[in-house]
């Protein structure tokens, strides 16, 4: 079904903007994402349901491969 180089493949994600003043479920969808504070740099596996979330909070967020 899938091969093992989209299993490996990482995506980075820095939280670079507060949440203060945008809605709740962004704020628990930073959260989902494994963010505990602003300016913290996350690696997270390249998978459709985690680029959804990331979608969802692009204004906040900065994505690298």
């Amino acid at each position: 079904m899938s091969d093992n180089s989209s299993e490996n493949k990482q995506v980075t994600i820095k939280w670079v903007k507060s949440a203060i003043g945008y809605g709740i479920s962004q704020k628990r969808t930073l959260k989902a994402l494994g963010f505990s504070k602003l300016g913290q740099v996350i690696q997270r596996p390249d998978v459709p349901q985690v680029r959804g979330m990331i979608n969802a909070v692009r204004h906040l967020v900065q994505v690298s491969n």
